[in-house]
């Protein structure tokens, strides 16, 4: 038997439809719908969404099905595809969310309005400065909140919502799909992890030995340097960890702050592992150290991550995405996934470095920037989106 993951050429975020065939309708996953504003492909966000829901509802003579849907996290690159009233008629199982987001969570509140609150501080910093592309940068850590309301609250079907937190090797049924499971892999709870974005030397695809940097806790109550101040100073925003060397003592400027926040929130992505027969298919959002690192810690974790067949590449390739070791050491014979465009202001993603560990044979990395065929991978004539088969 196998299975597909369709990967939607988005641009700068992330899309994937997951197919597992069965008797009848498949059994069918969207994990995120979304693009950068300033990472947007040919392609329109709204034919990726008509894409999809076309593509299950051919499953169906009744309305649109999909089993499930992840929003691993909040930001605009992996949700705004939700903001569309195409899916009001979509019939949905459950939705998949972030513990983060659980309305009557009392840590999940108190957190989201600090995240809110700061974020709000800094566009509107940037935006009354007439600095509309930072405050733009900023926009991608608001809250969406056309988007979240669909997730939250829309579809058909009465979902049941699930608000994930990290549950380590512990296998959870997957509904509908005959011997299936799931590992919910992240986020972590602890607020110690979910501060921690950079890694440490040695886990990090940086050529420069600098150190990481965690967000405060409080999550910038204040900001002191002028951000025209902080661009003559610092010139080379894209070497950020760079920057962040020079911001050890609080309070940090409005630059540094909105990069922070930005990556902040990277760690509160849903992180969980797939098993389909004997393929495990890995989906941690924009996970950063801070996620990774008690995985790497629990050596009944490590020992599934070094099952993993497909490997959807954390962060866009970002440096701080996936870890050293994890490339390098735990995983073996992946298939991994590359969603991202390539955008003159974050030259250095996705990282070279880390593509090339990745590469290494028996190796596949399966990219949106690569018109090359491969086998086991169908493209949409128009180039919509590339089909990975996946043997179960």
């Amino acid at each position: 038997m196998v299975a597909t993951v369709r990967m939607y050429n988005v641009g700068f975020g992330d899309a994937f439809l997951v197919t597992v065939p069965r008797r009848g309708r498949p059994w069918r996953m969207l994990i995120d719908c979304g693009v950068h504003m300033h990472g947007a492909s040919v392609h329109a966000l709204d034919t990726v969404v008509e894409d999809i829901i076309a593509t299950v509802a051919a499953d169906s003579d009744d309305r649109p099905r999909l089993d499930v849907v992840v929003a691993t996290h909040r930001h605009r690159d992996h949700i705004a595809g939700f903001d569309n009233e195409r899916w009001h008629d979509v019939e949905v199982g459950e939705v998949w969310l972030p513990w983060v987001e659980d309305p009557e969570d009392a840590d999940a509140v108190a957190l989201r309005n600090r995240q809110q609150a700061a974020a709000l501080t800094l566009h509107g910093h940037f935006a009354a400065g007439g600095d509309d592309e930072r405050a733009a940068f900023v926009m991608n850590s608001l809250s969406n909140d056309d988007a979240m309301w669909v997730l939250q609250n829309g579809f058909a079907g009465q979902p049941r919502r699930r608000y994930v937190s990290a549950q380590g090797a512990k296998a959870h049924p997957l509904p509908g799909v005959r011997g299936g499971c799931v590992y919910f892999l992240g986020p972590p709870r602890d607020p110690r992890h979910l501060a921690v974005m950079d890694p440490p030397k040695g886990q990090r695809w940086l050529n420069a030995a600098v150190a990481g940097v965690s967000a405060p806790t409080d999550l910038f109550p204040g900001f002191a340097v002028p951000a025209t101040d902080f661009a003559r100073r610092h010139p080379h925003l894209a070497v950020d960890d760079k920057l962040l060397e020079s911001f050890r003592e609080e309070p940090v400027d409005t630059l540094t702050a909105a990069s922070l926040l930005d990556r902040a929130v990277n760690n509160t992505s849903v992180m969980f592992l797939l098993q389909v027969g004997e393929a495990l298919l890995l989906f941690p959002g924009d996970a950063q150290w801070g996620a990774w690192r008690p995985l790497l810690d629990d050596a009944d974790v490590r020992s599934l991550l070094g099952r993993t067949t497909l490997y959807k590449i954390s962060h866009h390739g970002s440096h701080n995405g996936t870890p050293v070791e994890v490339a390098s050491d735990v995983f073996r014979g992946v298939t991994s996934l590359l969603s991202v465009r390539l955008i003159e202001r974050w030259a250095h993603i996705p990282k070279k470095e880390l593509v090339d560990s990745l590469l290494k044979a028996p190796r596949t990395v399966v990219s949106s920037l690569d018109e090359a065929a491969f086998e086991g991978v169908r493209t949409h004539p128009q180039g919509l989106w590339k089909e990975v088969t996946v043997a179960t």
